[in-house]
């Protein structure tokens, strides 16, 4: 069960900040559609390596169910940013940095759904 957190939690680590570094290198000026279009791809593009990594790991540790696993995260992981983007954009107090919220919040999100749709296998 353990093993199972930190696989999600090292997926979501490495999916968390290549998504960030994917934003920061969309370019600012442009056709906003544009931009805001290329958003879903590059997250359904971390998504599916957040399945390559925690299928890799719940193999290497003898778990069922990562595909399982990387959708719920996928799917916790969609619901919680986009609460904080709008929540930081209705909000008259931004207090908190968007970077690392987000990471954390990967983290978490991937290591709740391994913690709870991963099986031993038999």
């Amino acid at each position: 069960m353990f093993l199972r957190v930190i696989i999600g939690a090292l997926a979501g680590a490495v999916v968390g900040a290549g998504f960030l570094m994917s934003l920061h290198l969309l370019p600012r000026q442009g056709d906003i559609i544009v931009i805001a279009m290329s958003i879903p791809v590059i997250f359904a593009f971390w998504m599916a390596v957040a399945g390559g990594l925690i299928a890799g790991g719940f193999r290497l540790a003898g778990q069922n169910r990562a595909w399982w696993a990387t959708g719920a995260g996928g799917a916790v992981w969609v619901v919680v940013i986009v609460s904080l983007v709008f929540g930081g954009a209705f909000s008259k107090h931004n207090d908190l940095p968007f970077p690392p919220v987000a990471l954390a919040v990967s983290c978490a999100a991937y290591a709740i759904a391994a913690l709870c749709t991963g099986v031993r296998a038999r």
